[in-house]
């Protein structure tokens, strides 16, 4: 029996997407935040906050094997980004050498409420750079971790930060838990029961 050959077949652009598509399940888009959002299942997508005065909550997670899980730091930045992670959520990159898991940098008035968990497996658990009047709050039970520089917002253009802790900020890297210097207005409050330390060394 002879074999039957295919040659010269060309398919169009449009049924190649089609196929790729159906063929490539894992394939997983961003998601742009327009509008006040909670995400309540287990994602895998970076989210990206695309309009101002705007809240995420996050009630389930956010897994993204990449950087910037969070992504708030468009030029300019964003104003006024909420992120509200509830406890028992988490916010978190997967995967070696992954980091930031939320950054917003450049924004203005951004909050950051944690009662779970924010995490980056390398480094920067929140990045805040040239940011102006973050506030960050850890609430009892929260963990906010990298292998280094955890809340990183140490330059002089970062000006009214706000760091309150009832949980847990630490690094496991050797580098600073709380990287601020440079910054002015800044103030941390580390409540009764809060713990912010280093596990590692560097």
């Amino acid at each position: 029996m002879s074999a039957t050959h295919y040659k010269n077949i060309l398919f169009p652009k449009a049924l190649f997407l089609v196929l790729v598509l159906v063929l490539s399940p894992s394939v997983a888009w961003g998601v742009n935040i327009s509008s006040d959002t909670t995400v309540s299942d287990d994602l895998t997508t970076q989210h990206t906050f695309t309009a101002d005065d705007i809240t995420l909550t996050v009630t389930g997670s956010i897994k993204y094997s990449g950087k910037n899980p969070i992504l708030g730091n468009q030029n300019p930045g964003r104003t006024n980004p909420t992120i509200v992670v509830n406890s028992g959520a988490s916010i978190e990159t997967v995967g070696a050498g992954t980091n930031i898991a939320v950054n917003l940098t450049n924004s203005t008035g951004a909050t950051v409420t944690n009662s779970g968990t924010i995490s980056a497996v390398y480094q920067v658990g929140i990045r805040a750079l040239s940011s102006t009047n973050a506030t960050i709050t850890n609430n009892a039970g929260g963990v906010i971790s990298a292998a280094n520089n955890t809340i990183l917002a140490h330059n002089a253009s970062v000006s009214g930060l706000t760091i309150t802790n009832s949980g847990k900020i630490y690094n496991t890297g050797g580098e600073a838990a709380l990287r601020i210097e440079s910054s002015s207005g800044t103030t941390v409050t580390n409540n009764a029961g809060g713990e912010i330390y280093t596990t590692g060394s560097g």
